[in-house]
């Protein structure tokens, strides 16, 4: 074991500090103390970890994570200080803690990051592939089933691209069976946090021509509050040849977005 002064002169001879003198002495002690060569490669070691960990950059939460836990250790550093009379030593093992805890965040940071990637890019997998069985589903225009089943394909979708909503308003705009329409409609809905979403459900009115998907729709932009409505709302309400079930439904909105 080395002393106090032993350590003192060789930490300056690992950062280059000593006189030819005490270089000299420096390296007269590790040659004959084994203790001393021991001593000076932990330090060694514990500073190019350090200098490594300098390099990395963890994240404003992790940063705040590792002072929250670091000053949670001083307090209590506080209460056991009696315990241990600081020294080299003592600041060695401080520092190989604090360097343990910080190598610890770091390394699950990159954990998280790691797997947050693979679940994106699984997610990203399955909107291709449900996009292709979708896009496939909906162009035959033979069976209004098939065309029914792709829109079942895409209400599945945990979340929908542009290529996704524009195919359900094709859909909705131009299916001749009202029953697809329908389902277009449900599925856009299920999407209506986005605002793209929204613009087209609203677009899509004049487009309507089926009793059935005219009354479901005003129902779903007026309890949605979509007030840009109210102009195609009016040309229903005058429309001699919509039914009086759209002409009722198309007034109690004009009233509700008033």
């Amino acid at each position: 074991m080395i002393n106090e002064q032993e350590q003192q002169l060789l930490s300056r001879y690992a950062e280059g500090d000593l006189a030819e003198a005490e270089r000299q002495q420096a390296e007269v002690l590790l040659q004959t103390s084994e203790a001393a060569r021991k001593w000076l490669a932990d330090v060694s070691a514990l500073n190019n970890s350090l200098r490594t960990m300098r390099q990395l950059q963890p994240s404003a939460s992790l940063r705040q994570s590792f002072q929250l836990a670091l000053q949670t250790e001083m307090e209590r550093g506080k209460k056991i200080k009696h315990l241990f009379p600081a020294g080299p030593a003592a600041y060695r093992v401080a520092a190989s803690l604090l360097l343990a805890a910080v190598t610890g965040l770091v390394l699950y940071s990159v954990h998280q990051n790691r797997k947050e990637e693979l679940e994106l890019a699984a997610l990203r997998k399955e909107l291709q592939e449900a996009k292709q069985m979708m896009i496939s589903l909906m162009d035959n225009a033979q069976s209004a089933s098939q065309r029914l089943s792709g829109v079942a394909v895409a209400y599945q979708l945990r979340t929908a691209d542009t290529d996704v909503v524009m195919a359900l308003v094709h859909v909705l705009n131009t299916d001749p069976n009202a029953n697809v329409r329908l389902a277009a409609l449900d599925a856009l809905a299920k999407f209506a946090d986005q605002p793209q979403v929204r613009k087209e459900l609203a677009a899509a009115l004049p487009h309507q021509t089926e009793p059935v998907v005219q009354i479901a729709l005003i129902q779903w932009l007026v309890q949605n509050r979509e007030h840009t409505i109210a102009t195609e709302l009016k040309k229903l309400i005058d429309d001699p040849n919509a039914m009086k079930a759209v002409k009722d439904e198309a007034h109690t909105a004009l009233l509700k977005l008033s």
